[in-house]
């Protein structure tokens, strides 16, 4: 079950997570850099970003546009590491699939970055 709320029934947000064979506080670290470093033409920059515990929330601004990004890590057991992730518009009926490409720009940095370690 994710500790993050599920995305309304609008076209404005986009939910996921994935299974890291690593202990979360790396998984952490490496997401909350990447999170920090984002800086999408289509999905926006990381205007702050704050890190508490074991759950990481950040805001991205594109334009006036405001979308909080929500990500929380759990082990499942040592040395496996669930990453739930959800990106929401704070505005507006639809995103045109900006949450959607946010997340997945994003994981797939961190997986990038995780394989190298």
């Amino acid at each position: 079950m994710s500790p993050l709320p599920p995305c309304p029934d609008t076209p404005n947000c986009y939910r996921t997570s994935v299974v890291f064979l690593l202990p979360s506080d790396v998984v952490l670290e490496v997401a909350q850099r990447v999170i920090r470093q984002h800086r999408g033409l289509l999905t926006g920059k990381s205007e702050n970003v704050d890190l508490e515990e074991s759950d990481i929330k950040a805001v991205f601004k594109i334009g006036p546009h405001r979308d909080d990004l929500a990500v929380s890590v759990e082990t499942l057991e040592e040395g496996t590491t669930v990453l739930y992730i959800r990106s929401a518009s704070r505005t507006g009926y639809t995103d045109y699939g900006v949450n959607r490409r946010r997340v997945r720009t994003i994981l797939k940095a961190i997986e990038s970055r995780l394989k190298v370690i």
